[in-house]
């Protein structure tokens, strides 16, 4: 198929969000309702602007589907404002059956595998029973791979499918949300299911519970910030201790719990419905979720330009400031590691676009348990 590119498309802005798990944008056709056609493929292009001159590349600033909001016109001209979406939006609303999985060797269905994971699941569930996939195949009734593309439209080949928890059987109940279903086993291991903004799914760890830590994509000091940057404040004396509960294959549970002892007036946040088949493992993310939710800090700061469109969301930064005696502020970060959990990119007259992030402090601290 051909791409046509339009002239009438007007932009407003471009956001991701790490909660919901992907991406949408804002922008209206002018002129041109026939343009906005649900569910109709788009690929929007930033065109940097200096000094009234467009330049001459463009950046691929995300990947998605129209969504038709409304129209309004009189007799001269007419606006047709609309989303256009990372196809999280679609699996969001698609259900998925009851599904029961199982480590079998050799499959005889594709409901069994020789080494059946929780990455193995989300992987089936996206590629099997939904048209997204444009890397995966058709499995055969046996289980085997047919060799006949899916022939859609996302890169699904970012599942992690190595670090995953090994199962042998589980469960996934009938939701009406295959998005939600996806994301609920996420939690049970402390991975993350987002579409990027070019709308490839991704499927790993939890920035903060990786055995090794991402490099830093972004180092942020205060000459790059435009604006205020807001810090806000959590109550990290609300817990004392992270307690983890997880089944087993065999159906037992382990626990583990960080720091391990905790005074009788202590706190304890308790995590449950984990699969996990280790204990080492599972002490691993009692230390790291300890770490995380006693974080001090969230951070949302602003950048000038379409520095955002340059980032993914879970990308490692680290934000260095140091206040002064004139601003009043004694808080001071050097090098501080945070992971953004939202991007927004707005079209502004004085700088083109502005971008604001808002970070999650990392606050790893002490030895890392691998």
């Amino acid at each position: 198929m051909s791409i046509e590119n339009s002239t009438s498309f007007i932009l407003q802005s471009i956001e991701g969000d790490g909660t919901r798990g992907g991406w949408q944008a804002t922008g209206s056709f002018a002129n041109d309702q026939d343009e906005a056609v649900y569910g109709r493929r788009i690929d929007i292009y930033w065109l940097p602007e200096g000094d009234g001159v467009w330049a001459n590349n463009s950046l691929l600033a995300m990947r998605g589907s129209i969504l038709p909001q409304s129209v309004t016109f009189d007799i001269r001209q007419s606006g047709t404002p609309l989303t256009v979406v990372t196809s999280d939006n679609f699996l969001n609303g698609a259900a998925v059956r009851g599904i029961y999985f199982s480590n079998t060797n050799p499959p005889t269905n594709p409901h069994q595998y020789t080494d059946l994971r929780l990455g193995t699941i989300i992987k089936h569930i996206i590629e099997q029973h939904s048209n997204v996939s444009s890397t995966a195949n058709v499995q055969n009734d046996d289980g085997t791979d047919s060799g006949n593309p899916i022939g859609g439209w996302v890169d699904t080949s970012g599942i992690d499918i190595i670090t995953t928890t090994k199962v042998d059987v589980l469960t996934v109940r009938q939701s009406n949300s295959m998005w939600q279903a996806t994301k609920k086993i996420a939690q049970n291991e402390f991975h993350v299911a987002y579409m990027t903004k070019h709308d490839e799914f991704i499927y790993e760890q939890h920035p903060v519970f990786k055995a090794t830590l991402d490099a830093i994509t972004l180092a942020i000091d205060s000459t790059m910030i435009v604006g205020q940057p807001e810090i806000t404040f959590r109550d990290h004396v609300d817990m004392d201790q992270v307690t983890l509960a997880a089944l087993t294959d065999d159906g037992a549970i382990l626990r583990s719990s960080f720091p391990v002892n905790m005074t009788a007036q202590g706190r304890a946040l308790n995590i449950t419905n984990l699969r996990c088949n280790d204990q080492n493992r599972l002490d691993v993310l009692a230390q790291r979720a300890f770490s995380f939710e006693s974080r001090l800090y969230n951070l949302r700061l602003s950048l000038p330009g379409a520095a955002g469109l340059y980032m993914e969301l879970f990308d490692r930064v680290s934000f260095t400031y140091s206040g002064t005696t004139r601003n009043g502020v004694s808080l001071t970060f050097t090098a501080e590691p945070f992971y953004i959990e939202k991007i927004r990119v707005s079209r502004s007259g004085n700088f083109g676009a502005l971008t604001v992030l808002e970070l999650q402090q990392e606050n790893l601290v002490g030895t890392l348990y691998q």
